[in-house]
């Protein structure tokens, strides 16, 4: 029942490879058992963050597209 109310963070649009993430491109989105994304309490540990790939919206952030 608890993993209903977890988010796990997506792309909030379309995202370039080799863009620098800041805060209006992450969405914390729910319920995070859907998703394979990193979890909402990493938000700031992912802010500064650059991208290996493109992203579509909506696209769950996995630490091994981040550098």
């Amino acid at each position: 029942f608890r993993p209903y109310f977890h988010k796990t963070l997506v792309a909030s649009r379309e995202l370039a490879k080799d863009a620098k993430l800041v805060h209006d491109m992450v969405y914390a989105m729910r319920p995070a058992m859907y998703g394979t994304g990193l979890s909402s309490q990493d938000f700031p540990s992912v802010l500064g963050k650059t991208l290996k790939k493109d992203m579509k919206k909506y696209e769950p952030i996995t630490a091994n597209i981040l550098m």
